[in-house]
């Protein structure tokens, strides 16, 4: 599961929105306990999927850079 969250975030894929969620809705199933590392992914996973435009807004808008790294 991580290396499919990890795979995301490298990728950034136009669906990764929908795929982020069905990880999400997978790990709800699960039920983890509050605080637990399967519960903090859980939360990770939420969090990207919310704010998967943001991520990928270089590929839709060429004026904005591939990086935050204003020396390059």
């Amino acid at each position: 599961m991580l290396a499919e969250v990890r795979g995301f975030l490298r990728d950034r894929p136009p669906d990764g929105v929908m795929r982020l969620l069905g990880l999400w809705q997978g790990l709800t199933r699960l039920r983890p306990e509050p605080h637990s590392p399967l519960a903090r992914l859980k939360a990770l996973v939420l969090r990207l999927s919310e704010n998967w435009q943001s991520y990928c807004l270089h590929q839709h808008d060429p004026q904005v850079p591939t990086t935050n790294n204003r020396t390059e």
